[in-house]
């Protein structure tokens, strides 16, 4: 599922890089959003070439990247048997598809399964910049609602894990779609796997829609302790929970545990009761410092003040 915007400029690194890969099929779902470049005739031209099964290009809904993900998750086929999110100037390692499949058929193929792994950076020359920071904690619905464990253009899940993505990404509005993927799967009792080795080369340039927080393509537009203290942490919380409490008929007894545990986080006024709650709910962050504002945001009892993605907190569920 490649979502394309006037990507012209690294396009063909892409599709050349799709091509490269060990698996014997590949369907490509491509959604462009309004292009004036040359993103289309590369696509044209692509499609003409390409051997290895369907190549569709659709038009985007014209709305931002984040809802032409949406879109692609909205219009793909139901028949596939594993479905991943394609960047539009990303280079995918020649063997990702195939290590996220052996990944994935090592469960239940009935059972929600998603891959994600750590990233290679790499500048719009193509020169490495290292890796993007390690993950230090495992995969969870404890963590997954705080933070979102994998960037999605590493992500690859089978159909079962597709179709529980599909029936409830309409309910999401601009939540991320694959911080959702992971969330619901979690959430509902699958399982995500995290791989720390790269699968992906993840270019950074000034046009990143979202890019890894390094400089100068990362430039944070307020200090972390003023992120903090606009609730920025909460905030993802306060959509997490609004969202799975949505789907909570699909939820784990541990989901709906977590799910209810955060609602008393969040609402209660008393900072020694809420440090026992979160420390008796085990949410975390994968990196230290990560860990470290997380407590902070809940013992100074931050406040959410504006919607965070769309989800206004007073949508919490009491």
């Amino acid at each position: 599922m490649l979502a394309t915007l006037n990507g012209a400029r690294f396009l063909e690194e892409q599709i050349e890089s799709l091509e490269r890969q060990t698996v014997a099929h590949i369907h490509v779902l491509a959604s462009d959003d309004g292009s004036d470049d040359d993103t289309l005739a590369l696509l044209e031209r692509a499609r003409s070439r390409w051997t290895r099964g369907r190549f569709e290009i659709i038009s985007g809904p014209g709305m931002g990247f984040a809802r032409n993900f949406r879109h692609l998750i909205e219009q793909a086929p139901r028949d596939a048997d594993f479905y991943a999110f394609c960047d539009q100037d990303d280079i995918w390692h020649a063997d990702k598809l195939q290590r996220a499949a052996e990944a994935c058929a090592l469960g239940d193929s009935t059972r929600p399964f998603a891959f994600g792994s750590a990233s290679a950076l790499i500048d719009a020359q193509g020169r490495s910049l290292g890796q993007a920071p390690r993950r230090r904690g495992g995969p969870g619905i404890r963590n997954a609602v705080i933070q979102n464990i994998a960037s999605g253009h590493t992500m690859v899940t089978n159909r079962a894990g597709f179709a529980l993505l599909a029936d409830t990404a309409a309910s999401i509005g601009p939540f991320p779609h694959d911080h959702w993927l992971y969330l619901i799967i979690e959430g509902t009792g699958g399982r995500f796997h995290l791989s720390s080795e790269p699968t992906v080369d993840w270019r950074q340039h000034q046009d990143n829609a979202i890019g890894a927080r390094i400089p100068p393509f990362y430039r944070p537009r307020r200090s972390r302790f003023e992120r903090l203290r606009r609730g920025k942490l909460r905030g993802r919380m306060v959509a997490s929970i609004a969202l799975l409490d949505a789907w909570r008929d699909l939820l784990t007894d541990e989901a709906k545990e977590v799910v209810d545990q955060c609602r008393v986080i969040h609402t209660c006024p008393n900072a020694l009761t809420r440090m026992k709650v979160l420390h008796r709910a085990g949410l975390y962050r994968t990196s230290f410092t990560g860990q470290i504002g997380l407590w902070l945001d809940f013992l100074l009892n931050f406040n959410v003040t504006r919607s965070v993605w769309g989800i206004q907190p007073a949508r919490i569920p009491t």
